[in-house]
């Protein structure tokens, strides 16, 4: 291939809405962890900084952001509603719940204490399911996934490592499909 060759283009599609990848050369924009559409704008998660940035649906700045003091490494960020947002921060062990303003409004974490089995150990996403509970990723540690009541208390947890059925390694994304099932991104097992 020439050095003058253009890159083919590449796509995202968040919710219904696809884009055209380009590549970023704001540093606003370096060290994207995770990115999520929350009504009219992309909402960025920048895992260094770490930060929340906002972004038009065209990619344009829109010179907003929330720091996110906080956090020690962001990794996963998800629209779970109308104006709210989840964020995971992996290395901090904690989900935050945000709005549309990108104030906190709920948080869960372990208090800097991770543990096996148990919320948090390196968690990786968070979605709101359909009955109004919130489901965990809790991959890099405990290959689980935890279901929290709306209110944030912990009800359940299921997985365990492993490659047989009901066991995951590294389950590292969630979402409910049309039918309402929870999938979940066993992603070391290359299966959902």
């Amino acid at each position: 291939m020439s050095e003058t060759a253009e890159r083919p283009s590449a796509y995202v599609a968040l919710g219904p809405q696809r884009y055209r990848v380009t590549h970023v050369s704001s540093p606003m924009l370096s060290g994207i962890s995770d990115v999520a559409a929350l009504g009219d704008r992309i909402v960025v998660l920048r895992r260094q900084a770490p930060e929340l940035v906002m972004l038009g649906l065209d990619g344009t700045l829109l010179g907003k952001s929330a720091d996110l003091p906080h956090f020690v490494c962001g990794h996963g960020l998800r629209a779970i509603g109308a104006g709210q947002l989840a964020a995971t921060d992996m290395d901090g062990h904690k989900i935050v719940l945000f709005d549309e303003r990108m104030r906190e409004t709920a948080r869960k974490d372990c208090g800097e204490h991770p543990g096996l089995g148990r919320p948090f150990n390196h968690p990786c996403d968070c979605t709101r399911g359909p009955d109004g509970r919130y489901y965990v990723a809790d991959g890099y540690g405990n290959s689980t996934v935890h279901i929290f009541g709306p209110d944030m208390r912990h009800l359940k947890t299921f997985g365990r490592p492993g490659t047989e059925a009901g066991a995951f390694s590294t389950p590292h994304s969630l979402l409910f499909d049309s039918q309402g099932r929870l999938c979940v991104a066993d992603r070391e097992n290359n299966r959902v």
